[in-house]
Formats: C-alpha cells, sequence, structure tokens
C-alpha cells in the first residue's frame, strides 16, 4: 500500500515527490560517514491521523562528526516511509537553510492506520527515524455496507436494516461519527434517526419500514464534516399481491413484466441502467428481485436489452439506458425523439451495439439506433438517431427485432428479415422474404437465430443451430426455417441467446439449445426438452441464459443461469427449475 506524504514548501525551501515503490534519488545512495548525522530537533508526533497535518512541523539538523551543528545550505533532506506491507521509498525532500536545518512544514501522513516509521535521510549522513502510530483520519466518504437494493412489502419493514460505513480519504474506518438517517419524502421511517459509527466505521438506523406507496423509496445518510456527500440508500415497496399480465416481448440477462394496471418492473442486470427504476447511475448494479420501471407511465408494451423501449397508452414511445447512438443515456424513460404513435415495440442489438424497431398502426416498420449489419431496414448501414422508415412499403402485423437482424411478418403470415441473421456474411439492407412458403402466426429473433409458429402451430427455426437452438437435432446453420423436432404444437416460439424456448398449446413450456433449460440440468440438447414441474403457462420469454414464463394467475416463474439475478428470486444462483419471482406472495 503506498503511502502519501505531503508538506507545504517554506520560503527558502523546495518540495518534490515521488511515489513510495519509487527508486532512491540520486545522491541518497552515497554510505554516510560514521558519525556526520542527522538529529531531530522536532520530531514527528508519536500519532498522528491521517490527511491532517502534524501539530508541529519535523525539524531536521545536520551535525557534524564531532556532533556540532553543520550550519550548512543547500543539502536535501530526504524523508521516506516504511509501511506495515514492508514497501520503502523516498517521498519529498526539503533543502537545509543556513542554519542546517530542514523544515518539513505542512507534512501528513495518507495511509493505512497502522504504524509508520518515518526516515529522513542525507547524502553523507547518518539517518534518522521515527514510528508514528497513525490513526484514522477525518470522515472522507459514506459507502453502504449493503450495495443491493432493499425489498419490502409496501408499509413493511426491509429484511435487512440499512448500514453504512464511514471511511476517511485513506479507506480507514473512522469511529464515533455521528450519522443521521433521514428518509425521503414518503419512503417511512427508521427506529433511529441519528446513530454513532462503531470500532468498523459502521452506523445503522435500525429497522427500516417503508411508507405506503409502492415504487421505489430512498434513505439518506448524512454526517456533519465538510466535503462529505451524503449517501442514498434505496428500497423497493412491493404491492400486497404482485401479479403480472404480460411479459418483456424479448429480453437480454434480465427481464420485464407488466402488471394489469400497466406498471412495470424488471429485474436482472442493470450496469447500464435498462431496468429504469431511476437510482440515479449508469451503474447500478444488478437487481435479482423486482424494481419498478419509473415515470408512472402507464404500459401497454416493454422490450429488454441493454437498451430497454416500452409504449404508453395512446402509443407514445419511451427508453431508457445506454443510448444506442451518441443522443445520451438515461436511467429513466425517456420519450423517444420524433417517433410516430406506434402499435408495437421491439429492442435489439449485440456486443454494445443496439437499435430499436416498432410498427405504426398501418403497420408500417420504422427502425433506429446502431445499424448493425443493416439491422435498420434503411437500405444503408448508416446510423440513425430518430425512428426512420424500413424502406419497401411493406405492412407489417408483428415485429421482433435480433442481435444484428430484425424480422417481420405480414397480415398473410410472410416473414421478412433484414440486417445480417448470422452476425457475418450475407447482408439485406432492406427487408427480404424469408425462403419458403410458410404462413407464421408469431415470429421471434434473437443473436444469431430467428424462430416462428406456423397458423397450425408448427415450429420452425433459422440461423446458427451448432448450439442446439435451432431445435431440429442437428447442429449446423439454416439458412431456411428448419422443423422443430418432436410432435408439439406450439402457442409460440422464443428465440434466446444460448437456448431457445417454446410454449405449446397445452401450457407446457419446452426448451432447446445449450445451458439451463429448465428440466433440472444444465445441459446442451438439440431437441425440445420439456420444461420440469408441471407448470402450466400462457406466456414465455428467453432471456440470455435462462426464461421467463406467466401462469393463469399472473404469476411469474423464471429458471436459467441467473447470474445476473435475472430469475427474479432474490438469489444469484443458477436456478435448474422455474421459481416464483419474489413479492408474489
Amino acid at each position: 500500500m503506498s503511502i502519501v506524504l505531503r508538506y507545504a514548501a517554506a520560503v527558502g525551501a523546495l518540495a518534490l515527490a515521488a511515489a513510495c515503490a519509487g527508486s532512491s534519488p540520486a545522491g541518497t545512495d552515497a554510505a554516510p560517514s560514521d558519525s556526520a548525522r542527522l538529529v531531530l530537533i522536532v520530531p514527528p508526533p508519536a500519532s498522528a491521523h491521517s490527511g491532517v497535518p502534524f501539530a508541529a512541523a519535523p525539524v531536521v539538523e545536520l551535525r557534524d562528526e564531532m556532533g556540532h551543528v553543520e550550519a550548512r545550505a543547500g543539502v536535501m533532506v530526504f524523508v521516506s516511509i516504511e509501511n506495515s506491507t514492508g514497501m520503502a521509498g523516498p517521498d519529498s525532500v526539503m533543502i537545509t537553510t543556513s542554519n542546517g536545518r530542514a523544515t518539513f512544514t505542512g507534512m501528513e501522513i495518507v495511509g493505512k492506520a497502522t504504524t509508520q516509521r518515518v526516515t529522513f535521510s542525507a547524502s553523507g549522513f547518518r539517518p534518522v527515524s521515527a514510528d508514528v502510530a497513525l490513526l484514522a483520519g477525518p470522515p472522507a466518504r459514506l459507502v453502504a455496507v449493503h450495495a443491493e437494493r432493499e425489498w419490502a412489502k409496501a408499509g413493511g419493514a426491509v429484511e435487512r436494516p440499512p448500514s453504512i460505513r464511514v471511511s476517511d480519504g485513506a479507506g480507514n474506518s473512522v469511529a464515533g461519527v455521528r450519522v443521521t438517517f433521514t428518509p425521503a419524502s414518503g419512503s417511512g421511517s427508521v427506529e433511529h434517526p441519528i446513530a454513532t459509527s462503531d470500532a468498523a466505521g459502521v452506523a445503522s438506523p435500525g429497522t427500516w419500514t417503508l411508507g405506503a406507496t409502492v415504487g421505489r423509496q430512498q434513505l439518506v445518510a448524512a454526517v456533519e464534516a465538510a466535503g462529505v456527500a451524503p449517501l442514498g440508500m434505496t428500497a423497493v415497496a412491493l404491492p400486497a399481491n404482485l401479479r403480472f399480465e404480460r411479459l418483456a416481448s424479448n429480453a437480454d440477462f434480465g427481464m420485464c413484466a407488466l402488471t394489469a394496471d400497466g406498471a412495470g418492473w424488471c429485474w436482472g442486470r442493470d450496469d447500464l441502467a435498462q431496468l429504469g427504476d431511476s437510482v440515479g447511475s449508469l451503474d447500478a448494479g444488478p437487481a435479482s428481485r423486482p424494481v419498478p420501471i419509473a415515470g408512472g407511465l402507464h404500459l401497454t408494451q416493454v422490450s429488454l436489452g441493454a437498451y430497454a423501449c416500452a409504449l404508453a397508452e395512446g402509443g407514445g414511445a419511451s427508453c431508457w439506458g445506454r443510448a444506442p447512438t451518441d443522443d445520451g443515456s438515461s436511467w429513466t424513460p425517456s420519450a423517444v425523439s420524433g417517433a410516430p404513435v406506434l402499435t408495437a415495440i421491439t429492442v435489439g442489438g449485440w456486443g454494445g451495439r443496439d437499435f430499436a424497431c416498432g410498427l405504426d398502426a398501418a403497420g408500417a416498420a420504422y427502425c433506429w439506433g446502431n445499424n448493425i449489419g443493416g439491422a435498420l431496414g434503411t437500405g444503408d448501414t448508416m446510423d440513425r438517431d430518430v425512428p426512420t422508415p424500413v424502406v419497401g412499403g411493406h405492412r407489417f402485423k408483428t415485429i421482433a427485432a435480433g442481435g444484428t437482424h430484425t424480422c417481420a411478418l405480414t397480415a398473410e403470415g410472410t416473414a421478412f428479415c433484414w440486417g445480417s441473421p448470422l452476425l457475418e456474411g450475407d447482408v439485406a439492407l432492406m427487408p427480404t422474404a424469408v425462403p419458403g412458403s410458410l404462413a407464421f402466426a408469431s415470429i421471434s429473433a434473437s443473436v444469431g437465430v430467428t424462430c416462428g409458429v406456423t397458423v397450425d402451430g408448427k415450429g420452425y427455426c433459422w440461423g446458427y443451430g451448432g448450439d442446439g437452438r435451432l431445435g431440429d437435432g442437428a447442429a449446423h446453420i439454416a439458412a431456411a426455417p428448419s422443423a422443430v423436432a418432436g410432435d408439439i404444437t406450439f402457442a409460440s416460439i422464443s428465440a434466446g441467446a444460448g437456448e431457445s424456448c417454446g410454449l405449446a398449446t397445452d401450457g407446457m413450456a419446452w426448451c432447446w439449445g445449450e445451458g439451463y433449460l429448465g428440466d433440472g440440468q444444465a445441459h446442451q440438447s438439440y431437441v425440445p426438452v420439456r420444461v420440469s414441474g408441471g407448470l402450466v403457462f400462457r406466456a414465455l420469454t428467453t432471456n440470455t441464459g435462462g426464461a421467463c414464463a406467466l401462469t393463469a394467475d399472473d404469476r411469474a416463474y423464471c429458471w436459467g443461469g441467473n447470474s445476473y439475478g435475472q430469475a427474479g428470486n432474490g438469489t444469484f444462483e443458477p436456478t435448474l427449475v422455474p421459481v416464483a419471482v419474489f413479492g408474489q406472495d
């Protein structure tokens, strides 16, 4: 660990600085005489606080072999530190004045709270050392002990009492600091509004009972110290009986769902603010339980990726998260500039290149964002900041964005795709009919793969199938729709990154591909395997590494890798079979 020495340069003195681990300055490696030495006229204090200047400036004096003062100016006196890790090195230098003394005015040590040996040295003189017991400095920062959000039913107490750690500028815990905890308006109350940090620097207000309003609530911790920013801690107040009417049309490392009253809830990865819950940062950390989409909008559709978009009643489009072009990012829903009234919306992207598409009431398609592989269908590969008509004049009833391509269905069930479905190779800059004469009732796209269900309930997939995502029993690339194996009549299929899943007309879920297929094990299957648990579902959407589905009573269940909490059950552990999303009591 590096220890920083600071001091103010006085008149006639020179101050230099170097890293503790650096090499010795020229001249300091000369062997001192047997008797010429340095003497501390004013030694460093026996103890000092990190980052606080010493009360008395150390003064070093030159002595000759007889012990007399050597009144000589211009001698460089170096100070170095040896800390508990054994690192040592010169850190600063002062120059003696005509009285043979060097004064280290304003000197301070910033570093780990432990005993530090301070050594003063000069070429030709025996060095002198002193030990300083370094103590924690003044408060400089507040950090939440538990980084993730808290959850409770509205009006109830959060599971873990909130707590914060007070640290100084070097990261040392600071004890004895008075901390005030103030709930924001409508955010309930705490047991102890004022608490004092303990020996570990930790302070807690005890129980936090949330307010009665469903949604995001905040508790602010603050100390009376200059320059220390208050710390806001977030809790989510859940409704008494959380139920979902609709899942996101597609999802990345997370999931979103809408309640019957149009409230949006999301869970999973949130490093790009894609959950939209207004935590005030574009790096909020994952949420393993549902968090509310901010803004109070009454939503009818939602689509989740690294960039998320939704439709409100009336067809207004809003998006949030990492912006697909250079027009800025937002951690709360923001209206899409220049968007027509839309009836459908979908987001796609791959490798940080995101885009979105939608349909208007007449079935005309619009796309915007990163035009990776021609995925916008505008006849070129230029990015678009605003919704731009897809060329060709087609009218569609549904649209689905994948990794680097987009597909849509006409009213007659004809499938068209554009972009680069396999991330490389052939690129279609405008809608191109999918080979074959199949009539589809639904279509879904993901990274490198597309799946659809025909009007008679047959499942087909095409694209990259090396990982089994085509479900046709083989590892290959299919340029045209290939029938999903098995005698299954599908209501829908959701293509995913790693695995694809389908919902049969009897409500049973089936998955295929590589990863967590919901059948109790992590494995690879080139044909559909039945999801365990015997649950009957009415809707299903895959995400990266898993899937979520809704039962007839509007309960959400998820399964999969869950590395970002995309199962929504309050953990980050893999879920091999469907588990209920948290809060659905």
